[in-house]
């Protein structure tokens, strides 16, 4: 609930079992903050935490994770920038598949550098605690170094399934206003030890796929869709009027 409050945001779960019954959240951050505008839901052992981005918290943003409605951790901005938009797209990534989510990623799509802009944040998760460890460990920020380009990198996120089958979940991201606003995608990939490499195996371009494309990669489908049937899973890229599966 995104507008919820003076904007403040907020969000609503409603049960499976009885649609009618649901439990609000409103926030109590400062107006504006948008809270909501991203979501996601890791799983540990025992609880399932849900992840919320307010990417216009104090004008930077914030995330936070909440269980049973109530607020358990707060993760601000890494050397915060103003406009930055941390917490525009969060996403839970269960790297080895075993049930457990191992990863919290969290994008800062207008993050701006002389070598680019946009970055993803790279945070563990161990029990009920999300751990960000930048400063010690700069290789949790993944971001394309050597591309000056606005493409506002990290604008959408997605788990994909073990596509290079070793074994390991792999990840996504969209840079919509790359060249020009025609947009490209990259495909980073899931490593032992619940780790995902912060430098690309792949990068997808609107120009490579169809003439006249925008804002490729804007949006980007978290399923293993197997539309041909070969037992490998596609992916869906959302683009400005159109979707294209890969």
């Amino acid at each position: 609930m995104v507008g919820a409050n003076q904007w403040r945001g907020g969000y609503k779960r409603y049960s499976l079992n009885n649609p009618k019954s649901q439990d609000s959240f409103e926030s109590t951050l400062d107006a504006d903050s948008y809270l909501g505008y991203s979501m996601a839901i890791a799983k540990t052992d025992k609880n399932q935490l849900t992840v919320i981005g307010a990417p216009r918290y104090q004008h930077k943003g914030v995330v936070l994770i909440l269980l049973n409605q109530g607020i358990i951790q707060k993760i601000n901005p890494y050397q915060s920038q103003t406009g930055e938009y941390f917490g525009a797209e969060v996403c839970a990534m269960d790297v080895d598949s075993d049930g457990v989510t191992d990863l919290i990623l969290i994008s800062a799509p207008m993050f701006k550098e002389n070598d680019g802009e946009g970055r993803v944040y790279v945070c563990g998760l161990t029990r009920l605690t999300v751990s960000c460890n930048f400063i010690d460990n700069p290789s949790l920020i993944i971001k394309l170094k050597g591309i000056p380009d606005r493409g506002r990198f990290g604008s959408s996120l997605a788990v994909l399934p073990d596509i290079n089958a070793d074994g390991f979940n792999d990840l996504a991201v969209g840079a919509p206003l790359e060249n020009n606003g025609q947009g490209s995608i990259y495909i980073f990939q899931g490593e032992g030890g619940k780790k995902i490499n912060a430098k690309y195996s792949q990068r997808i371009a609107a120009s490579e796929i169809q003439g006249g494309l925008k804002l490729f990669g804007i949006s980007i489908s978290q399923s293993s869709y197997d539309q041909s049937g070969d037992g490998l899973p596609d992916l869906a890229v959302g683009s400005k009027g159109k979707v294209i599966l890969l």
